[in-house]
């Protein structure tokens, strides 16, 4: 089972919530699974989570999404997520309402949804919260179209071996068939801890000129990237990001969203 999960989140003054507080949320919902079971998650590399905070400007809200594409965990998570209305924070209390969610029962679910997509070859992707990638020990900080589309293969491949993309002659017909054509994006640090990660945010536009099987791979790429994020530490709330061409209103980009400034 995949899921993601949309919530409106409200602090006790109203204010809005920055993105740097996802990475307490994470330690909020390790908390509520078996303690057995949060220290292996915490502990192990690639999680099958992925969880964001971004600001709603028309709405007046702030939103926080979270998407889980693994079966066993998503049973754990489920009742937790079906249920959440308070969320209690060291030194913050935050009141959280369910919004939309959306399932597939499968991987192979996925793959159809996105076969059937009507994708023009202008795709924008919007970045709402710092994203950084990492390259030869060091933060790459603009995104190059071999490192977003390694980001999305990596990331499928460890999650849903059956259905593997590990094929280096279609990962570079997607390098060679994928440009980016246009961006606004702006640098900025995501705080986790101590560290403050290099990174971008803002949206960019991708073309597209694929044969018929890899424009297939294209779309579903895109739909996981609106699940599992795209860079580094997505878990930890980094990398969160939706598309303009997608119907559902989980993956639907606002366009007149502005995200609230972070503190220094």
């Amino acid at each position: 089972m995949i899921g993601q999960y949309c919530f409106a989140l409200r602090s006790a003054d109203g204010a809005p919530i920055p993105s740097i507080m996802a990475y307490r949320l994470y330690g909020w919902l390790l908390e509520q699974l078996p303690e057995d079971i949060g220290r292996q998650l915490h502990e192990q590399g690639e999680k099958p989570l992925s969880q964001y905070i971004r600001y709603d400007k028309a709405e007046n809200r702030t939103l926080w999404v979270v998407s889980v594409f693994q079966g066993e965990l998503y049973e754990l998570l489920e009742p937790v997520l079906e249920s959440i209305s308070c969320i209690a924070l060291r030194q913050t209390t935050l009141q959280a309402a369910l919004l939309d969610k959306r399932c597939f029962a499968s991987a192979q679910e996925l793959v159809l949804y996105a076969r059937e997509l009507r994708l023009p070859s202008r795709v924008t992707i919007r970045f709402h919260t710092t994203s950084s990638f990492k390259q030869d020990g060091s933060y790459v900080i603009f995104p190059q179209e071999r490192l977003l589309l390694r980001s999305l293969l990596a990331k499928w491949n460890v999650w849903f071996p059956e259905y593997s993309l590990d094929d280096e002659d279609a990962a570079a017909a997607l390098e060679r068939g994928v440009r980016i054509t246009d961006y606004q994006l702006r640098s900025g640090r995501y705080t986790l801890k101590s560290a403050r990660i290099p990174g971008f945010s803002g949206h960019l536009t991708l073309s597209s000129s694929l044969s018929a099987p890899m424009q297939e791979v294209w779309k579903l790429l895109l739909v996981f990237s609106t699940l599992c994020g795209i860079g580094i530490k997505t878990t930890l709330g980094m990398g969160g990001v939706t598309l303009e061409i997608l119907p559902n209103s989980l993956l639907k980009e606002q366009e007149n969203e502005t995200p609230p400034a972070e503190p220094n």
